[in-house]
């Protein structure tokens, strides 16, 4: 049975899959690019990666039931989503730590004490203080309220490697 047998809702949510994973790879390809001195090309990588997440997002929006009301989205993303993601996390470093794997173990362990940190920032959230800032370390993706601290305090990555998040869609 051929791609073409797929309903168009699983055929876009593949395609979302896939344009997701290419810009990730695309931001990593520039970052590497960057690294080589190759500024151009790691030009060209980050718009990629730009253009390929603003083509995963409009295919997403187009998927019925993936995108609800603000309150199911936040149902959806701080009560389920990432408390599983956190034990997915936990699973993985255990399965990590048995082939040996500290760079693996290490990532998963990082990526869950984010999403915990995530959870808790939700927890605090205040919807009267809408100029809160947020940093975001390009590492671990530890986030920050108000100002980057002096290194990251799950992966060590110094202030320079904290982006600000823009308010900007």
């Amino acid at each position: 049975m051929g791609d073409t047998m797929l309903p168009m809702e699983d055929k876009l949510l593949d395609l979302f899959a896939r344009l997701s994973l290419s810009s990730a790879r695309s931001k990593v390809f520039a970052m590497r690019a960057q690294k080589d001195g190759r500024s151009a090309l790691a030009k060209l990588f980050r718009a990629l990666a730009d253009s390929q997440a603003m083509q995963a997002q409009r295919f997403l929006m187009q998927i019925r039931g993936t995108i609800g009301s603000t309150d199911e989205n936040e149902h959806a993303v701080f009560t389920a989503e990432l408390p599983k993601a956190i034990e997915e996390y936990i699973e993985l470093m255990t399965e990590a730590e048995k082939l040996d794997s500290k760079a693996l173990s290490t990532g998963f362990r990082h990526s869950g004490n984010v999403d915990k940190i995530i959870l808790t920032l939700y927890k605090n959230l205040n919807e009267q203080n809408p100029e809160k800032e947020y940093y975001v370390c390009d590492f671990c993706g530890y986030v920050k309220t108000d100002e980057p601290p002096d290194n990251c305090p799950i992966c060590t990555a110094p202030k320079r490697r904290f982006q600000k998040v823009s308010a900007d869609l």
